[in-house]
């Protein structure tokens, strides 16, 4: 195969087994159309850094070494992708070794591979994007660096011999990069109303957003118009799926795709809690973004069609005198406010736990010293000695129950106010 490739030649035809060597000078292939193996005539010492290698002979390798499509998961940030990706890890597909932690926001955890994560944050840093991926950039170029470390964690993903996948909203930035580096790849598009989503948004209290709440609705336009136009131009290869259905029935989407593209998995096992994904988002604030954004409505209809919903409704204009971006300001402080008033809650409910715990320790030391000065005296002792030893024991025990024995202060003037001592009493 010469055209184009200086320096390979093809002697195969089709069906021929794999490649053979040439027997030319160093640096020529044999190919066949059904290549399984890459043999070049004089060696590997070269082969991986060459052109023939990164546009030809790797992705034919990837392919045949797959053992199955490749599961990317991915969508708008906040738009459900960390419960449908729970769904189908539970269900047996590898989401990585090293995942993203829980948080707060993400109590059951993000389900995100952190090998991947990092990959798609270093691409961002190296166009002077924020590692988090808020943009609105179209074009976001991928170094060679990168796209060769992409390579290589592919091919280790592989090694697994089991479906396997990953999931990470950012990939969204570079649909079309990952479709071309992996063929076999298929893709579920997670679409999430855009109130819904840029209200999570708020609620999360990400910096990007705080000076200008109007900025994570670009977001979310650039995110999804990407969805849009990969799906148009990849339907065999995209499902695209709404958040809402996601959340409510994420085991008849595990169904769909082991239908669809024949990957073999199991039912789901994790339930997913209700209460964790918020939707219920003033019907005010819907309309400022049909007012702000008419064009964000539309789209959000366009996807959920797209997704197989036919009851998404664009929501009616606001007030065209209305203030829209000091109205979104508002819905920003309040959204954190409340966020801020969960957190604040649950703080007060931990210290209340510690404060019982500590009221706990107080009592037990009040009884300790009750039952110290009610102990008999069973040997007699000088009477100076004897206080003396009271004395440092009640402050010893007052030490100990601390600022919380309001009455450390006259346990340890007991010893003085004893009657006196008499014989052997």
């Amino acid at each position: 195969m010469r055209g184009g490739v200086s320096g390979y030649r093809s002697l195969g035809k089709l069906g021929s087994p794999g490649l053979e060597p040439a027997g030319g000078r160093d640096g020529e292939f044999v190919i066949s159309p059904s290549a399984a193996l890459i043999r070049p005539c004089g060696g590997f010492s070269n082969l991986r850094a060459s052109p023939f290698w990164q546009g030809v002979c790797q992705p034919i390798a990837i392919m045949n070494h797959s053992t199955g499509p490749v599961l990317v998961i991915t969508g708008m940030h906040r738009s459900g992708t960390s419960v449908i990706t729970a769904a189908f890890a539970s269900a047996g597909l590898d989401v990585g070794p090293r995942l993203m932690p829980a948080a707060q926001e993400n109590p059951l955890g993000h389900f995100e591979d952190l090998d991947f994560v990092s990959l798609h944050e270093r691409i961002l840093r190296a166009n002077g994007i924020a590692r988090e991926g808020f943009t609105v950039a179209v074009d976001i170029p991928v170094p060679p660096s990168l796209s060769e470390e992409a390579r290589t964690l592919i091919e280790q993903r592989r090694e697994g011999g089991k479906a396997w996948g990953w999931k990470d909203p950012r990939t969204t930035l570079f649909l079309e990069w990952w479709a071309d580096l992996l063929p076999d790849a298929r893709f579920i598009l997670l679409v999430r109303s855009p109130a819904e989503a840029i209200d999570s948004l708020f609620r999360r209290g990400d910096d990007a957003f705080a000076l200008n709440p109007v900025f994570a609705l670009d977001v979310w336009m650039a995110y999804n118009r990407r969805i849009h136009e990969f799906a148009l131009a990849h339907p065999d290869r995209c499902l695209v799926v709404d958040s809402e259905t996601a959340v409510a029935d994420p085991s008849t989407v595990v169904a769909t795709v082991q239908k669809r593209w024949s990957i073999s998995l199991t039912e789901p096992e994790m339930v997913v809690d209700q209460r964790l994904f918020q939707r219920q988002v003033i019907r005010g604030r819907r309309a400022l973004v049909s007012l702000l954004r008419p064009d964000a409505t539309r789209l959000y209809a366009t996807l959920a069609t797209l997704a197989g919903r036919t009851d998404v409704e664009a929501e009616p204009a606001a007030n065209q005198h209305e203030p829209v971006v000091q109205a979104v300001e508002e819905w920003a402080r309040g959204a954190r406010s409340d966020a801020l008033a969960f957190r604040t809650a649950a703080e007060i409910e931990s210290v209340s736990r510690q404060i019982e715990s500590l009221i706990q320790e107080r009592d037990d030391a009040r009884r300790e010293i009750e039952l110290l000065l009610q102990r008999p005296i069973q040997e007699p002792a000088p009477k100076k000695p004897l206080r003396k030893r009271l004395s440092r024991e009640a402050k010893r025990l007052a030490s100990q129950a601390g600022w919380l024995v309001p009455g450390a202060g006259r346990a340890q003037r007991i010893p003085g106010s004893l009657p006196p001592l008499r014989g052997r009493e």
